[in-house]
């Protein structure tokens, strides 16, 4: 079910250590899928997949932009290029290995005023994610690829519409990923992303001290 969605909605929801994004058939009352983010780190932010009853079965993970499924099998990555400024827009390759290769590019405002020369001011400010609604089109050879449009706000909720059915919603959501580490103006976002940096482990640090020997009781 999850691989045949066409029109659905991402929900993330932030925690001070965990963080889900509950995916939703657009007009369906229940979520089909979820991704959960795992441990936050600077080089490495994983998501893992949930499908099926309870939303307990794993259907794939996303690391470092690359999509694998329930096996570790890789299905594909993305590439991102910058355009001035990465919040007035990135160009975004999009390789799944058994298709033709994708790309997404801002349309609407955005891909219009990208190029202007004091777009700069408007990517430093909250302009971007607080009034302008963001969208991307991916396209390819043959391939009428799929649309991702964000709300203007800090909800970060983004409605995809698939067009081909050979892409893997998995990339989809990988896609999602990307843009949501960097289009989010949700204050809990930060909170939670400091909080999952820091473990029992960092907290607990080194052991310190020294080994005992059989003279130090001497």
């Amino acid at each position: 079910m999850f691989q045949d969605l066409t029109d659905f909605e991402v929900v993330p929801t932030y925690k001070i250590r965990e963080v889900t994004f509950d995916i939703n058939s657009s007009g369906g009352s229940e979520s089909v899928a979820r991704m959960v983010a795992g441990k936050y780190d600077e080089f490495m932010n994983p998501y893992t997949v949930f499908v099926g009853p309870g939303l307990e079965t794993v259907a794939g993970a996303i690391v470092n932009n690359q999509a694998y499924d329930k096996d570790g099998v890789r299905i594909g990555g993305l590439d991102y290029k910058y355009v001035r400024h990465m919040n007035s827009g990135a160009d975004i390759t999009f390789r799944q290995n058994d298709m033709v290769e994708l790309v997404g590019k801002q349309v609407g405002m955005l891909g219009k005023i990208r190029d202007l020369p004091l777009v700069g001011v408007i990517d430093n400010s909250d302009f971007v994610g607080g009034v302008v609604q963001l969208r991307y089109r991916f396209r390819g050879s043959g391939s009428p690829g799929f649309e991702m449009t964000k709300a203007a706000g800090v909800s970060n909720r983004y409605r995809f519409s698939v067009h081909d059915p050979k892409i893997n919603r998995l990339m989809v959501l990988a896609c999602y990923a990307l843009l949501e580490g960097q289009t989010s103006k949700n204050p809990m976002k930060g909170v939670n992303e400091f909080a999952r940096g820091f473990t029992a482990d960092y907290w607990r640090g080194p052991k310190r001290g020294r080994s005992r020997s059989s003279g130090d009781n001497k």
